[in-house]
């Protein structure tokens, strides 16, 4: 069966904290601060998850150590096995009359044509004494001793395999749907950061190394515009001293009287 609004958390924001051995985990609404709000704490010492808030209050054990709520989400992907680990909660199960009546068909019998010890009539007519004696808040039959009788001489052992309605409830699907949806939300978060993260110090490091090329490129550059400076003073240097002495040349032809 559906749960009851799977539109419930449409809006919600999922707040993490992991604080020595406990993990807190807040999902609520990011209009309202309690309406429809779960806050689960989890405590990896113990392995016990306790849920509270808005949408009632639950506490699941598992008796060990090692795990951490990444582990319980997983767990939670099985849901006849994540609520059979609640010790107490508010409306763990429910009970769905339209259920009962299709059980109590199948277990009375009352589709095939395999014999009974009860004739069809009178198996009908249990069925319908069962159906109105059954309380579907507590999941019970109130059995007076004639029906109880008949139900004997139908099944010996009718109280170990009589049909309840019972189903899981809806609360408990959404504290379910809850943790899983928060806890998605808070991974996504997480790569998000981390992805920004690795793309920054990837720019970080492409810019180095184009600093490094830049400053090896620089500093091939500037060696050999010292070569160049330095061969333009040489250069520079020999045209001085042959210049100068060139107007030495000069000065004694005159003295000689040379023109």
């Amino acid at each position: 069966m559906e749960v009851m609004n799977k539109d419930i958390f449409k809006n919600h924001i999922a707040f993490y904290h992991h604080y020595g051995p406990y993990e807190f985990l807040i999902w609520k609404s990011k209009d309202y601060e309690l309406k429809d709000r779960i806050d689960y704490v989890f405590n990896r010492m113990t392995s016990t998850l306790s849920i509270s808030g808005d949408l009632g209050s639950a506490v699941l054990s598992w008796n060990t150590t090692g795990n951490t709520l990444d582990n319980i989400v997983d767990y939670s992907k099985s849901l006849s096995y994540f609520v059979g680990k609640m010790e107490t909660s508010d409306d763990k199960y429910e009970y769905d009359s339209d259920a009962l009546e299709k059980e109590l068909s199948d277990y009375l019998g009352l589709n095939d044509e395999e014999e009974y010890s009860l004739s069809l009539e009178d198996r009908q007519e249990m069925k319908q004494d069962l159906i109105e004696c059954f309380d579907e808040f507590t999941g019970e039959y109130n059995l007076d001793s004639d029906l109880r009788d008949k139900l004997t001489d139908f099944d010996s052992d009718w109280w170990e395999g009589i049909p309840d309605g019972r189903r899981i409830s809806d609360r408990a699907r959404l504290w379910t749907l809850g943790l899983q949806q928060a806890m998605a939300q808070i991974k996504q978060h997480e790569n998000n950061v981390r992805t920004f993260a690795d793309t920054q110090l990837a720019d970080m490091y492409s810019m180095i190394c184009d600093l490094s090329v830049s400053a090896d490129l620089y500093k091939t550059k500037t060696e050999k515009a010292f070569q160049a400076v330095r061969a333009l003073n040489v250069a520079i240097h020999d045209v001085g001293d042959n210049f100068e002495r060139l107007n030495e040349i000069a000065e004694e032809d005159q003295n000689k009287g040379i023109d």
